[in-house]
C-alpha cells in the first residue's frame, strides 16, 4: 500500500510519502487540541498516524527512542502514550469485522460500512485519554526504577500524620474519576448518535 502512495507521491517531489505521513497531517491538529506543544507536535502526530495503520507496537517503539533522545518533552511522551494505548488502527478493525461477520455473514455489509465510524470514533476516545493525561501531569517521572518503587512502597508502610496531604490525594482521586465518568458517559451519548 505505502509502495503505491510513495510512487504516486514521485510524481509530486514526495518519493518517500506513506499512509502514515498524510495521517500525520490529519492528526496534527488534534494533536495541538491535546496539549502537545508546537515543538513536538510533528512527531506524536506521527505517532498516531503509525498508530492507526499499523498498530500501537511500532508507535510505542519510535515513542521510546523519541524519549530516549529527549526528541520530544516528557509531558509530549505522556500524552503520547495514553493516547496510542487502544485498540483504534485497521488491524484491529478488520479482525473485529472479520469475527463478527464469520458469526453473521448477512450484517458483514452493515459491519463494513460502520467499520470506518468505529475507527474514527475509537481514535478520539484515545486521544481524549491523551487529554486528559496531560491535564493531570505535573511533571513527576514517568518511568520508576526498581529500587524508587521499593522506596515508595516502604515510605507507604509507615503511617501517614500529615491529614491535609492525605485529604489532596483523596480529592484529586476523587476529581480524576469523576472526570472520567463525565467523560466517558458524553461519550457514549456522542458515539450512540453519530452511529
Amino acid at each position: 500500500f505505502n509502495a503505491g502512495i510513495g510512487w504516486i507521491g514521485g510524481w509530486f517531489g514526495a518519493p518517500k510519502l506513506t499512509a502514515e505521513t498524510i495521517l500525520s497531517y490529519v492528526f496534527y491538529p488534534f494533536v495541538l487540541l491535546m496539549g502537545v506543544g508546537l515543538d513536538d507536535a510533528q512527531k506524536v502526530a506521527t505517532l498516531m498516524g503509525m498508530r492507526v495503520i499499523a498498530t500501537e507496537l511500532p508507535a510505542y517503539g519510535l515513542l521510546a527512542k523519541y524519549l530516549a533522545t529527549e526528541a520530544i518533552s516528557p509531558r509530549s511522551g505522556v500524552i503520547a502514550a495514553y493516547a496510542l494505548c487502544g485498540f483504534a488502527h485497521i488491524p484491529a478493525i478488520a479482525i473485529f469485522v472479520g469475527g463478527i461477520a464469520a458469526i453473521a455473514p448477512q450484517r458483514a455489509a452493515e459491519l463494513g460500512r460502520l467499520s470506518m465510524r468505529a475507527l474514527v470514533m475509537a481514535t478520539l476516545a484515545c486521544m481524549m485519554t491523551g487529554a486528559y493525561a496531560g491535564v493531570f501531569y505535573t511533571g513527576q517521572k514517568m518511568v520508576l526504577t526498581a529500587k524508587e518503587a521499593k522506596d515508595r512502597k516502604s515510605k507507604r508502610a509507615l503511617p501517614q500524620t500529615n491529614k491535609k496531604a492525605k485529604s489532596i490525594r483523596l480529592h484529586k482521586s476523587v476529581l480524576h474519576a469523576m472526570l472520567s465518568m463525565l467523560s466517558t458517559t458524553h461519550l457514549d451519548k456522542f458515539i450512540m448518535q453519530t452511529v
